[in-house]
């Protein structure tokens, strides 16, 4: 008989009930045909003849039926693959007569033979029909090595992930990787997904924002009209004396805080929306933030007043912009609500508050981490705490670790978000209480 079609795989899906699958291609006897089970993962399970099934060959059509002795679970699938072997079984008697079903059998045979060959091509990467391209060679496989073109293209070469020319790489996404990025590896040999991080994990753990914020020290800049600030960090000293207008943007959102070593004056005005003009000493601060165009101030150190004078503020009294410095004015400062509490401690050592108000105590929960206590709550979490750190010669950056009603709890960490004890911590809450 012909061969009537080229099929060699049928895949039926079973209802969890039937148990006989039909397929539609030819073979001889019932060892010539493999049968899988496909779960809802597509994970295929090779089935045993005898064991889990049985094959039935029709007379009269191309095909045959088989019948599981267990139906396989609802929405699962079964797949059926033609597997004559490649052998050559006709056999044609010297000095006799030809049998033509002896020749046709044998030519069927070498059809689906041709078809079960075209059915692997066609599951292979293959090289456009139209390319003059031949004779190309894969290596041995290798562990832990990429394959790729040779520079003359005359096929393919093993080589280690270590080659930074292969770098440039798609990534596998899975249906498990909601919420991760893709980051350069440690090594800087390839890419890797990592789960994203809070604000206060990535700057004490020193890792980088999209060259927005990062908890690194860049090199030191020397003082110019129009200071440019590097890509390497986002705390920087400024050497010289030099005064400074402008300062080259960045992108928006970049924040970046100046240390100066000397005397200059930095100019309210060009790309500098600052607090009035700041004429600075050895160790001041300037904290500043891109909007893409021009910088604006976020804080200085020490805190000025609009004239560039001093802002000082003790336990006792506090130097307001009309020039007041009674305490009675901090009270009435305190009492409007403005201002609900405060604190100046030691975090070195013993943790020893120097002075404070509406605070019950402090707890030294390790290394640069602290809880402060108040006397009075705070109605709910929506209150606002800020102030400083550092120690003598040491840069030292406060970071919020947990706010609640009843307390507050900071970490303070070098320039390499390493956590520090900090012998300064200067703390003011205010809120609804």
């Amino acid at each position: 008989m012909t061969i009537e079609n080229s099929n060699n795989r049928d895949r039926l899906t079973s209802d969890g009930i039937i148990v006989d699958f039909d397929f539609t291609f030819k073979i001889y006897d019932d060892t010539q045909i493999e049968v899988y089970t496909i779960d809802n993962d597509d994970a295929a399970t090779i089935k045993t003849l005898t064991t889990d099934y049985t094959v039935a060959i029709s007379t009269t059509t191309e095909g045959g039926t088989v019948t599981y002795v267990t139906s396989p679970a609802d929405t699962y699938e079964v797949l059926m693959i033609r597997a004559i072997p490649y052998t050559q079984s006709a056999d044609i008697p010297v000095n006799e007569g030809f049998s033509e079903v002896i020749i046709e059998n044998a030519l069927d045979r070498l059809a689906i033979q041709i078809q079960q060959i075209n059915d692997i091509i066609s599951k292979t990467i293959r090289i456009e029909d139209t390319s003059s391209v031949t004779g190309l060679t894969f290596g041995d496989p290798e562990s832990e090595k990429l394959i790729r073109w040779k520079d003359d293209l005359s096929g393919f070469e093993n080589i280690l992930l270590t080659d930074t020319s292969v770098i440039e790489a798609d990534i596998t996404i899975a249906s498990g990787d909601a919420k991760k990025v893709v980051n350069v590896n440690a090594a800087e040999t390839g890419y890797e997904l990592n789960t994203i991080k809070t604000l206060i994990e990535l700057i004490t753990s020193g890792l980088t924002i999209n060259s927005i914020l990062k908890n690194t020290k860049g090199a030191d800049v020397a003082s110019t009209g129009t200071l440019t600030l590097g890509d390497d960090g986002n705390l920087f000293d400024i050497t010289g004396t030099t005064n400074i207008t402008s300062i080259t943007a960045k992108t928006a959102g970049t924040i970046v805080v100046l240390q100066f070593d000397g005397v200059l004056t930095v100019t309210d005005g060009s790309n500098l929306s600052i607090n009035g003009d700041l004429v600075t000493a050895a160790g001041n601060t300037l904290t500043l933030v891109s909007d893409g165009t021009n910088w604006i101030e976020l804080s200085r150190t020490p805190p000025m007043k609009a004239d560039g004078s001093t802002l000082e503020i003790s336990s006792t009294a506090m130097q307001l912009k009309d020039g007041g410095t009674t305490a009675a004015k901090l009270a009435a400062v305190v009492a409007s609500g403005v201002l609900n509490a405060w604190i100046n401690f030691n975090g070195t050592g013993i943790v020893e508050i120097r002075d404070s108000f509406n605070v019950t105590s402090i707890t030294d929960n390790g290394t640069g981490d602290y809880t402060v206590t108040w006397d009075t709550d705070f109605a709910d979490v929506n209150y606002v705490v800020t102030g400083l750190t550092g120690n003598a010669g040491d840069n030292c950056f406060p970071n919020i670790h947990t706010v609640v009603a009843g307390s507050f709890r900071l970490m303070t960490t070098n320039v390499d978000g390493a956590e520090v004890d900090s012998a300064n911590v200067h703390l003011m809450a205010i809120g609804t209480q």
